[in-house]
């Protein structure tokens, strides 16, 4: 029983993990298609 727990919870930690990586990858892109005077106001 504790061995499904525990790979539930691993599992759901790879998926933050995951969506984390995604949001991170976003924010960069984003700021890579600002243009670069409205990147060096912030």
């Amino acid at each position: 029983m504790l061995a499904v727990l525990e790979k539930v919870s691993f599992l759901l930690k790879m998926k933050v993990a995951q969506g984390f990586q995604t949001q991170i990858a976003g924010f960069y892109i984003y700021l890579g298609l600002m243009p670069s005077w409205s990147t060096r106001g912030l």
